[in-house]
């Protein structure tokens, strides 16, 4: 037993979630997935010694007992909470993927760490190890602090607009968010349906949607919204101008059309006709 109770180096082994971590945990309908999965995550950074471990989908599902389709479902859930990023490693000479590794945002920095007393526990067994690249600053070197203040407990969002939800919440359109929503729907003026969409809400509160709805109902917002034509603006003409101009393509032997075919087929592409 005395050689199992020793005392540990507390900035290597103390894993520590914040009470703001935990309380956005439980605004979801599985938190304890949530829990489990940024623990294994920060567990698996602290052995590494790395804010950025390798931890694939198939060594993640093998650690915690779950499906991999499970594993990719609560990682989705923590990149949107902004706990972890996904970070690709790519060779400089073959522009190739060299590896996949997950940033672990939100680990406190060794100074703050230094400040809580060593205690006596029973040392953890650790996994079997892996090589790793480190990319950045490595957040658990003893020579570097966390780029990460540790008064940065949770992600400070910023939102385009929040838009009301049933349950009297907001739900934020972040602008990577965004950036998705103008890929699947283009030729939109964006901020100008979210803007309806939020008015939509307060002005109808029995009609407004749940967290678990409120992306559906933007796509579909979006999806049934008018499309904007960006093209340029076509400089005015009169119609006296376009026959006039018609005349001139006569008599330069540009057009064999008559008139008012000509005007609508060629000038019209350039021009817009004031009757």
């Amino acid at each position: 037993m005395a050689d199992k109770i020793q005392v540990f180096d507390i900035a290597n082994e103390l894993i520590i979630i914040p009470k703001a971590v935990i309380d956005e945990f439980l605004k979801h309908k599985n938190p304890a997935d949530l829990i489990a999965l940024y623990s294994f995550y920060y567990y698996t950074a602290k052995w590494q010694q790395t804010n950025q471990p390798k931890a694939t989908t198939n060594y993640t599902s093998q650690g915690l007992h779950w499906s991999q389709d499970k594993v990719r479902r609560v990682k989705k859930q923590l990149i949107e909470i902004g706990l972890v990023k996904d970070v690709k490693a790519i060779d400089k000479k073959t522009h190739k993927i060299t590896g996949w590794y997950i940033k672990v945002n939100y680990i406190f920095k060794r100074s703050t760490i230094d400040e809580i007393k060593p205690t006596l526990l029973e040392k953890p067994e650790g996994g079997n190890g892996h090589s790793v690249e480190t990319e950045g600053t490595n957040a658990l070197s003893s020579s570097s602090l966390n780029a990460l203040s540790s008064s940065s407990l949770i992600p400070e969002k910023k939102f385009i607009i929040e838009i009301p939800l049933k349950d009297n919440s907001t739900f934020g359109v972040t602008e990577d968010h965004l950036n998705e929503l103008k890929e699947s729907f283009p030729s939109r003026d964006h901020i100008t349906e979210l803007r309806k969409m939020r008015q939509w809400c307060i002005d109808s509160p029995t009609r407004r949607k749940t967290k678990r709805g409120v992306r559906r109902f933007i796509s579909g917002w979006l999806n049934r919204a008018p499309q904007v034509n960006n093209e340029p603006k076509k400089p005015k003409k009169s119609m006296y101008a376009a026959k006039e101009a018609y005349k001139q393509a006569v008599t330069d032997g540009d057009t064999t059309l008559d008139c008012h075919e000509w005007i609508d087929t060629v000038f019209r592409k350039k021009y817009e006709v004031v009757e």
